[in-house]
Formats: structure tokens, C-alpha cells, sequence
């Protein structure tokens, strides 16, 4: 189970500050002139030293203590990724899948429940149970114009989170009134290595192999640490980020 929360959310349900006002945003090498709220927010959270930054780590422990230790208790795994922090709590391996549907639900309504309260909350689409992956403790985050080493807050590996006992949410929390669009149903395919993808760079579209691109990736990405591309053989389509 999982928990990504952005700095850029918290300092959104915020007014900007002259510095934030004056930051300098560009988007592909190129300024943005009008740039909007969030895009002013990104381009101010990285240009910042890692010290500036301490304020928002503390706030995004405050929403930890107060919210997920009451409800999920200690986490195994808390990280600080440069821009936010990601918090994990590991499921035994046997979890049984019949019960994924519940926590899902729950994971979703105590997400509503924050927001209700802060006006901001974790980043809702990572409700993908079990299957999410993260950036890795001592890994560089390229993200704008400083790197940034992703570092280790918290480590305990003594136990696993039991879904069974969590306790329930205060009332009006609940998602199951919210209308939900009608999802695609995705079909699993075997990424290979000569597999085609096709990325953009400087306005060409490039076309090489799946092993040639993870090998050059960290050269390909954007100031937001995205490279925009797509898979040959699911699509011919538009580009996405990736």
C-alpha cells in the first residue's frame, strides 16, 4: 500500500509568494509568459536548495502522524523523493486478492477523509495496490534544474500491514456516492528488449529499440524528469509520458 504525496499540493491550496511570482518558468527550453498556478508552483519548488524545502517535510510528517498512524499505524518505508515524500506499508505475501476491492475502497474514502480536512490529500491514483513502483533510496531525481538524491525518513521491517483491523472512517468520507467513469479494460502484454518505442526530441519523432532507450533514458528526459513516447505495437497514436 502506498502514499505519494507532492509538495505541489500542499503549497497549491496556498496564495503565491512574490518569489513564487517571480520564478521564471519554461516549459521545453522555452518561457512560459502566463504560466499558471501550478505551473509557477513546479519551476519555484525546483529551483530551491534541499534546505528550503525542510518546511515541507515536516508538514508532510505532520499528515503521517495525524492521519496514517491512526488509521494503518507505523509505516515500513518513508522516503523523501526531492519534490514529496512516499510512504509505504507492506502486505503480507499470501494477501488474499479477494479482499483487494475493500482496501481499495477504504485507501480511496481515507483519502476523501483528508481532503475533507486539509484540502489536499495524497495523490489519488496511486491506488494501484501492490503493483506500484517508486523511486529508489539513493537514486538521483532529475526533476528541474537541481538533482536530487531520494533518501530514507523511516525503515521498519518488523511487521506487515493488517487490513483486516482498520478502523473505520468517520462518516461523509465515503466515495461510493462519487460517479466513477467506466474504465478500459487493460490487457497485460511482455515488454522484450527489441521491442519498438518511439520518443520525441527536439521536435523529431525517434523510433529505437526498448533496450536502447532504458539504456540512454536518463539522457532523453525532459526538466520534469519525463521522456514522452509510445510502444509501437499497442499504438501508433500519440506520444505519452512516460
Amino acid at each position: 500500500l502506498y502514499f505519494d504525496l507532492d509538495f505541489s499540493d500542499i503549497l497549491s491550496t496556498k496564495p503565491l509568494t512574490p518569489e513564487m511570482k517571480a520564478t521564471k518558468v519554461f516549459k521545453n527550453g522555452k518561457r512560459v509568459h502566463n504560466p499558471s498556478k501550478s505551473e509557477r508552483i513546479k519551476a519555484f519548488l525546483y529551483s530551491q536548495d534541499s534546505k528550503r524545502l525542510d518546511s515541507l517535510i515536516q508538514e508532510g510528517q505532520r499528515l503521517y502522524r495525524e492521519y496514517c498512524i491512526p488509521y494503518f499505524g507505523e509505516a515500513n518505508c518513508i522516503t523523501h523523493t526531492g519534490y514529496g515524500l512516499h510512504i509505504h506499508y507492506w502486505l503480507d505475501k499470501n494477501f488474499p486478492q479477494k479482499d483487494l476491492p475493500q482496501l481499495k475502497k477504504y485507501y480511496k474514502d481515507f483519502l476523501l477523509y483528508i481532503k475533507g480536512k486539509e484540502k489536499y490529500s495524497f495523490d489519488p491514483h496511486c491506488g494501484d495496490i501492490g503493483k506500484r513502483l517508486t523511486r529508489e533510496i539513493g537514486s538521483i531525481n532529475k526533476k528541474g534544474s537541481k538533482n536530487r538524491k531520494v533518501t530514507c525518513l523511516h525503515y521498519n521491517e518488523s511487521s506487515f500491514l493488517d487490513h483486516k483491523k482498520l478502523p473505520t472512517l468517520p462518516s461523509g468520507s465515503s466515495s461510493s456516492s462519487a460517479k466513477t467513469p467506466k474504465k478500459r479494460k487493460r490487457i497485460p502484454i511482455e515488454l522484450v528488449g527489441e521491442d519498438k518505442i518511439t520518443y520525441e526530441s527536439k521536435g523529431q519523432k525517434i523510433t529505437i529499440s526498448v533496450h536502447e532507450f532504458y539504456n540512454d533514458y536518463s539522457n532523453l528526459e525532459d526538466s520534469d524528469g519525463k521522456v514522452r513516447v509510445r510502444l509501437e505495437k499497442v499504438s501508433q497514436n500519440s506520444l505519452n509520458g512516460f
